[in-house]
């Protein structure tokens, strides 16, 4: 059985999430078939026999992703096992980022919930023109 680095390879974690929101295994993701073999006597089927729609590679790669995930603390989202050591504590800091998108939305709140049937109104948030 294969050992899958969740925790360490984000690529691997995005592909499991993927393969996870469309319903199918790993490796029907990554481009397996199922393959069904057909046997005949005199011409004759006897039997078919088609392998298992998830390999045992892909129920391992699934348990990986949702142990990884279910070590994720809800708050933060840092791995508990990790975050919770003794040794680590006022080891970690904060980095932000601001959404340009968001801050104009936010912006806007009050004036958007003065207009008429606000609650009825859609809103979107969109490069002006020439800024892309």
């Amino acid at each position: 059985m294969p050992d899958f680095d969740v925790a360490g390879d984000p690529a691997l974690r995005a592909t499991l999430r993927a393969a996870r929101a469309w319903g199918v295994p790993l490796s029907v993701f990554l481009g397996r078939k199922q393959v069904t073999t057909h046997e005949y006597l005199n011409g004759q089927p006897v039997r078919s026999t088609t392998e298992p729609l998830w390999l045992e590679t892909d129920r391992s790669a699934a348990m990986a992703l949702e142990l990884y995930e279910a070590d994720l603390c809800t708050g933060c989202g840092q791995p508990m096992s990790e975050s919770t050591l003794l040794e680590n504590e006022e080891q970690y800091q904060i980095s932000y980022e601001y959404c340009h998108g968001c801050v104009e939305l936010d912006t806007y709140q009050d004036v958007l919930q003065k207009k008429a049937h606000a609650p009825a109104l859609l809103t979107s948030v969109h490069l002006k023109p020439g800024n892309s």
